[in-house]
């Protein structure tokens, strides 16, 4: 790879990768990097930049985000498609139709993401304290990235607060459309079978 890196045309897809930030850090070294170096650096790169991104303005969605380079579980552990979107909806500070309707149980309130919090209470269903200010993202951040040899008391936990998030997500998506929510069907049944199994 160093070769097309090292002469490069300006146009080619190469020249791309050879004007990152990322590859511009590397430029001293690159002829004496090994693939455990090169990991290494590109790993302390991208903490770099989630420090920097987490001091910029528009930062506070990321901040609600697991502070660590991996995979978020939410696109892993098992689940429906619409219980996935709607986690990761969340994550993104999305809400169905883009723009906040009013609230069918407040309707001089719009149907935002502080509202949601309060109107679906959050904090009481899912047994946390008030100080925490996203319950949500709060738990989503704890989801285990395996399902094996996970103790036998956080399975209690996500056993009771699993099927309660995707009931608030699923009544969330009801009433972003400004319509009554309508009970959910075995809410988070897939993953709480999981668990079932690994705590038999």
């Amino acid at each position: 790879m160093l070769p097309y890196l090292q002469s490069v045309h300006a146009k080619s897809k190469w020249s791309k990768i050879a004007n990152s930030p990322f590859w511009k850090t590397l430029t001293d070294q690159a002829n004496n990097l090994s693939p455990s170096i090169f990991k290494s650096k590109r790993t302390e790169f991208l903490r770099q930049s989630y420090v920097t991104k987490l001091q910029e303005k528009h930062s506070k969605l990321l901040a609600c985000c697991r502070p660590e380079l991996a995979v978020d579980p939410i696109l892993r552990l098992p689940m429906t498609r619409i219980e996935r979107d709607r986690c990761l909806r969340w994550r993104f500070g999305w809400l169905p139709l883009g723009k906040p309707q009013p609230c069918p149980f407040h309707p001089s309130e719009l149907f935002n993401k502080r509202h949601s919090i309060q109107c679906l209470q959050m904090h009481t269903r899912l047994f946390l304290p008030q100080t925490i200010e996203d319950p949500l993202s709060f738990l989503l951040n704890k989801l285990p990235q395996k399902t094996k040899k996970i103790p036998k008391l956080s399975i209690t936990a996500w056993l009771i607060r699993w099927p309660v998030i995707c009931s608030i997500l699923h009544e969330m998506d009801y009433l972003a459309h400004n319509q009554l929510p309508v009970s959910a069907h075995n809410p988070g049944n897939l993953f709480v079978q999981q668990l079932s199994t690994n705590n038999s």
